[in-house]
């Protein structure tokens, strides 16, 4: 039972380091608008409210832009995580396991 480790601290550090860095690369670093206005574009949209005027700029950096970038990064990442998982589960590496 002592080699047994709890690892919620990391899964919750990993979580909010997730989170924080997703929220980063949505904010835009060298426009005018801030994080309310992102939050405001975001309610907008899952109302399926038309944008105002002043938020289209933002609206197509975010949703044109910088959205399907995030969406096709997260998934190749996942894609990596899988496709390692799966060549360790095959092949049996000695050097790579865990004990």
């Amino acid at each position: 039972m002592e080699k047994k480790k709890d690892y919620k601290i990391s899964k919750i550090l990993c979580f909010l380091l997730l989170s924080f860095s997703i929220i980063i690369s949505l904010s835009p670093p060298t426009s005018d608008y801030g994080f309310k206005e992102l939050l405001h574009l975001f309610y907008l949209k899952l109302q399926n409210q038309n944008t105002p005027e002043n938020l289209k700029l933002a609206e197509l950096i975010l949703i044109q832009v910088r959205l399907p970038r995030l969406l096709t990064t997260s998934l190749f990442a996942a894609s990596l995580g899988t496709a390692g998982v799966l060549s360790q589960g095959l092949f049996r590496n000695t050097l790579a396991s865990p004990s």
